[in-house]
C-alpha cells in the first residue's frame, strides 16, 4: 500500500490488504487478524478528550463493546474514554458504535465514508477520519452485536501514542468479516464461563459460540446440574451475543431417548439457543436415526435449525466422513445443513465426501489440540507455564499451507483440550487463524498475543523461543512403575549443562524486560501475575534446578549392569560390595535432587523409589531378576491371548534362508554357529526382556506393559556372544525377527504409524552393526541377513548387545518382540 496523507473521507475507496504495507509503516499498521478489506493512512492526532457514543437503542453487546474498548484504552495508555448515549458532546474524538440500522448518526457517518456493513455474519465496517476543526470521528457498525464486539478490537489496534505522548488514531476504512463463519470454544467444565477474564479472551479471539457440557463428552440424559450457575453462564453469553449450544449424549439406549429430549428442553428453557447431538466416543447407541429425528423436531419447535444444530458422530465416524452411520443420519431431513464435526484436517476430499453423503454445507473441524508434548519444568509447583504453541501440535499435525487452505473447506471450527494452557495464548491462536486462515502467519499471530498479554512482544517471543529450545535438551518422563521412576526433567546430555544455564540466564533477562512493560498489558494485573509472570518465573527457576540436579540416571546404568552381572554370576559378595560403594552417592544425589526440585511434580515419589532401590542387597536384586522373568512370561501370555498368538509369530521360523545369495547350484553358505542371546538382562525402563522357551521353541523376547505410557530413552538389553570361525571377510548373521504393535486408534487404522519411535539394535561395543524399526510390524516373522564388519583376526568371540529402546514418549504404543536363534554364516562369495 502506498503511504497516504490525510484524507477527510474515504469515498469511493479501493480496498487492499493491510499486508501490502511496506517498511516501518507495516509494523505500525499490522492488524491481527487482518481485515478482509482495509485502507490505512497516517495516524491523526486526537485533540482533547474522547467519548464513545452509543444509541439509546443500544443492546447489551454494544454496551459491552464500548466498556471493553474504554477499559483496554485505560489499561494500555492510561487514557479515560467516557461512554455516553447522550447527544454528541464536544470532544476531540467521537467513537460512534452500534449495530447497523439502530444508530442514525453512525449510519450517516459510514455512508459519508462510502462504507456499507458487509452481509456475512459477524461482519463490521469501520471508518476513522479527521473532521472539521481538527476533530476525529471513528464509526464502527456491526452486522450484529458480535460484529461490534469484534470490530472494537480492530479499532483498538488503530490507536497509537505519538512520539510526544499525544493520543492518535490511524485513519482507516475497513470492511471485515470471518472466512470461517462459526468459531467456538467448548469446555468440559462450564464453570469456566463464570470468569469474566475468560469471556474477554473469547471475544478477543473472535469466537462466536460456546457449548455447555460438564465432562469431556456431554451432559448425560437426565443429568443434574446447578441451574443457578448455568443460568448465569447463559446470561453472560447472551450479553455478548454468543451462540450457546447445549451438548447432550445421544449415544444411549432407546429407553433413554425421553431423557435426552428432557435434558435438551431443560437447557433451552434456560436460554440456550442451539443444540448439539453428541455421540462421540460413547458410540451410536440404539436407534440413532430415531433420536436425531426427534431432537430435530424439538429444535424446529424452538426455531432452531441449520447451523444452530451440531453433531459429533461416534468414534470411527468422526475420523471418516463416508461411513454407514454418517450416510444414514445425513439423510434425515434437517441434517443436511447441520454442523458435522470431523477430526480430519479440512481438505477438498472431505468436502467431496460430505457432498456424497448428502450434506449441503461444508464440514466442520473438531481440532483435538493441543495434544501430547513435553511438559512444564515446574509442573506441580503451581500454575504451569506453556509457550504459545502452533496448531500443528494437535491431531494430524496440520501444516501451515494446509491451514491457509482450510478456509475453503470448513464451516465451523473448535479447539478441544488445552484448558490447562494459558487461555490468552490458546484461544487467539485458533480464533485469529479461523477469522482469516488464508493469511495465516504464526509469527505475526504470536507477536500480537504477546503484545496483548504483556504490552511488549520481542522479549516475550525470545522467552518462549528460549524455553522451546531448552525443552529439546531435556528428557521428560511420563510414567512411574516398579521398573522405572517418573523422573523430573533431566538433561539428555550433561555436556549441555553450561549452555542450558546460559540460556536460562538470558530468559531471566527477557522476563525482566517483560515485567518492565507489563503496565501496558490488557490483562487484569492479578491475572497477569498469577497466570503468566509467576509461572514464567517458576519455569526459569525450575530449568536451572533441573539442569543442576544430580540425577542417579546419569550414571546408574553402568553400576546396575555391574551388579546384575555379579548376581547372574552368583557372586553375591561382589554384588554387595558394588552396592555398598554406590549407596552413599545415590543418597547424596537424592538429597540434592529433593532440595533443588522440591516443588516439582512427583519429586517425593521419585526419591522414595530411588531410596528403596539404593537399599537393595544382592538377594533383593536376585529376587528382582526373578520377578522380571515372571513378568515377562505374564506379558507373553497376555499378548498371546489379546494381540499376537505365539504360534503366529513363529510361523516362518522353520524356513531359514540359509542359502541366501548363493545363486548358482555350486555355491553353499555354511552355518558356523547357532546362538541365542543370554538371559542376563540389563534394563532402564518398563521394557522386560529375556529368553523364553514355549512350545519347544527357544527365543529372546522383549515386551512392554500394554497399559502404561512409554518413557523416551527406555530400554532392555541382552548380551549375545557369537563364537567366531571361518573367513572374516565373508561372515554374516542370520536373524529371525517377529514383532507387533498397535496400528489402530479408535476405529481408525494407520499402517506403521509408530515407525521411527523405537528400534531393536545389535551393538558391538558402541558400534551399531544392525538396526530394525519396531514401528514396522512383522506379525508372522521374517529372516534378516546382517553382514558383519571387518573383525580382528585374533577375536575368538564377538561380544554383542541386543538392545530394544524407545526414541520418544508415547501413549498406547504397545509392543512385543521375538528374536529367534542367531546363525553365524560364512557366505559363499568373493
Amino acid at each position: 500500500m502506498k503511504r497516504l496523507g490525510y484524507m477527510p473521507a474515504f469515498v469511493g475507496v479501493v480496498f487492499v490488504s493491510v499486508s501490502a504495507v511496506q517498511g516501518a509503516e507495516a509494523s505500525a499498521a499490522r492488524l491481527m487478524p487482518e481485515p478482509a478489506e482495509a485502507h490505512l493512512a497516517e495516524a491523526i492526532r486526537i485533540p482533547g478528550r474522547a467519548v464513545i457514543m452509543l444509541s439509546s437503542q443500544a443492546g447489551e453487546p454494544e454496551r459491552y463493546a464500548a466498556k471493553l474498548l474504554a477499559r483496554q484504552i485505560k489499561r494500555r495508555f492510561g487514557w479515560e474514554w467516557s461512554v455516553t448515549t447522550e447527544a454528541a458532546p464536544a470532544a476531540g474524538l467521537r467513537v460512534l458504535l452500534g449495530v447497523a440500522g439502530t444508530f442514525p448518526a453512525l449510519d450517516q457517518a459510514l455512508a459519508a465514508a462510502g462504507l456499507a456493513v458487509p452481509e456475512p455474519m459477524d461482519g463490521y465496517a469501520l471508518s476513522v477520519s479527521a473532521g472539521s476543526e481538527g476533530t476525529v470521528t471513528a464509526a464502527l457498525s456491526g452486522r450484529n452485536g458480535r460484529g461490534v464486539l469484534f470490530g472494537q478490537d480492530t479499532l483498538f489496534q488503530l490507536v497509537e501514542r505519538l512520539d510526544g505522548g499525544e493520543p492518535a488514531m490511524r485513519a482507516a476504512a475497513i470492511r471485515d468479516w470471518p472466512t470461517i463463519p462459526m468459531r467456538g470454544r467448548p469446555h468440559p467444565h462450564f464453570e469456566v464461563f463464570l470468569k469474566p477474564a475468560h469471556w474477554d479472551a473469547l471475544l478477543l479471539s473472535r469466537l462466536n459460540f460456546i457449548d455447555l457440557r460438564d465432562s469431556i463428552y456431554a451432559f448425560e440424559p437426565g443429568a443434574r446440574f446447578n441451574r443457578e450457575e448455568m443460568s448465569k453462564v447463559i446470561a453472560e453469553a447472551r450479553r455478548r451475543d454468543m451462540i450457546i449450544f447445549t451438548a447432550v449424549n445421544c449415544g444411549v439406549p432407546a429407553a433413554q431417548h425421553e431423557a435426552v429430549l428432557g435434558t435438551f428442553k431443560e437447557f433451552l428453557d434456560l436460554g440456550a439457543n442451539a443444540i448439539w447431538l453428541s455421540f462421540d466416543d460413547k458410540g451410536p447407541g440404539e436407534a440413532p436415526r430415531q433420536i436425531v429425528t426427534r431432537v430435530l423436531e424439538l429444535g424446529r419447535q424452538r426455531g432452531i435449525s441449520g447451523d444452530r444444530v451440531a453433531i459429533t458422530p461416534p468414534k470411527g465416524s468422526y475420523q471418516v466422513v463416508d461411513t454407514k452411520f454418517n450416510r444414514e443420519v445425513a439423510g434425515i431431513p434437517g441434517m443436511q445443513h447441520a454442523l458435522w464435526y470431523w477430526t480430519n484436517v479440512p481438505c477438498a476430499q472431505d468436502v467431496a465426501d460430505a457432498r456424497a453423503i448428502g450434506l449441503a454445507t461444508l464440514p466442520s473441524w473438531w481440532h483435538n489440540w493441543p495434544r501430547f508434548r513435553d511438559g512444564s519444568f515446574a509442573s506441580g509447583a503451581g500454575r504451569a507455564y506453556m509457550p504459545v504453541i502452533g496448531m500443528d501440535e494437535g491431531w494430524n499435525h496440520p501444516r501451515d499451507d494446509e491451514l491457509r487452505e482450510a478456509g475453503k473447506y470448513v464451516y465451523a471450527v473448535l479447539p478441544w483440550d488445552g484448558w490447562q494452557a494459558q487461555q490468552h495464548y490458546l484461544l487467539p491462536a485458533i480464533g485469529w487463524w479461523s477469522w482469516r486462515p488464508e493469511r495465516y502467519d504464526f509469527r505475526a499471530l504470536r507477536t500480537r498475543v504477546y503484545d496483548v498479554v504483556f504490552g511488549t512482544s520481542e522479549p516475550a517471543m525470545a522467552f518462549d523461543d528460549g524455553l522451546n529450545a531448552l525443552i529439546r535438551r531435556f528428557l521428560f518422563s511420563v510414567s512411574h512403575t516398579q521398573w522405572a521412576a517418573l523422573c523430573p526433567p533431566r538433561l539428555r546430555s550433561l555436556d549441555d549443562r553450561a549452555e542450558v544455564t546460559r540460556q536460562a540466564g538470558q530468559m531471566q533477562a527477557d522476563l525482566a524486560k517483560i515485567k518492565a512493560s507489563s503496565a501496558a498489558s490488557l490483562l487484569d494485573a492479578e491475572l497477569l501475575r498469577n497466570e503468566y509472570l509467576e509461572p514464567m518465573e517458576r519455569e526459569v527457576r525450575a530449568v536451572l534446578a533441573a539442569a543442576q540436579a544430580p540425577y542417579p540416571e546419569y550414571w546408574w546404568d553402568a553400576h546396575q549392569a555391574a551388579v546384575l552381572n555379579a548376581v547372574h554370576d552368583r557372586d553375591m559378595a561382589r554384588a554387595d560390595g558394588l552396592i555398598a560403594a554406590a549407596r552413599p552417592r545415590v543418597m547424596s544425589d537424592l538429597a540434592e535432587v529433593e532440595r533443588l526440585m522440591s516443588g516439582a511434580r512427583g519429586t517425593g515419589e521419585y526419591a522414595a523409589w530411588w531410596k528403596k532401590r539404593a537399599e537393595m542387597k544382592s538377594g533383593d536384586w536376585a529376587r528382582l531378576i526373578e520377578a522380571r522373568r515372571a513378568e515377562l512370561l505374564e506379558r507373553v501370555a497376555d499378548y498371546g491371548r489379546n494381540i499376537l498368538p505365539f504360534d503366529t509369530a513363529m510361523r516362518n521360523l522353520n524356513d531359514p534362508p540359509i542359502q541366501f545369495g548363493t545363486g548358482a547350484w555350486r555355491r553353499r553358505n555354511r552355518v558356523l554357529a547357532t546362538v541365542w542371546p543370554e538371559d542376563r538382562e540389563t534394563f532402564g525402563s518398563n521394557w522386560v526382556g529375556g529368553v523364553i522357551e514355549k512350545n519347544k521353541i527357544r527365543v529372546a523376547c522383549f515386551a512392554v506393559d500394554r497399559h502404561v505410557m512409554i518413557n523416551e530413552g527406555g530400554y532392555s538389553e541382552l548380551p549375545v556372544n557369537v563364537p567366531l570361525s571361518g573367513r572374516r571377510d565373508r561372515l554374516a548373521l542370520l536373524l529371525y525377527l517377529a514383532d507387533t504393535n498397535k496400528e489402530s486408534f479408535g476405529f481408525g487404522y494407520a499402517k506403521w504409524r509408530w515407525s521411527g519411535s523405537r528400534a531393536i539394535r545389535l551393538l558391538w561395543k558402541d558400534r551399531e552393526i544392525w538396526k530394525a524399526d519396531l514401528g514396522i510390524t512383522r506379525p508372522t516373522g521374517e529372516w534378516i541377513i546382517v553382514h558383519l564388519p571387518a573383525l580382528p583376526a585374533d577375536l575368538k568371540t564377538l561380544p554383542l548387545r541386543l538392545r530394544v529402546e524407545d526414541y520418544e514418549s508415547a501413549k498406547n504404543n504397545l509392543e512385543i518382540v521375538y528374536l529367534g536363534p542367531i546363525r553365524l554364516l560364512e557366505l559363499d562369495r568373493e
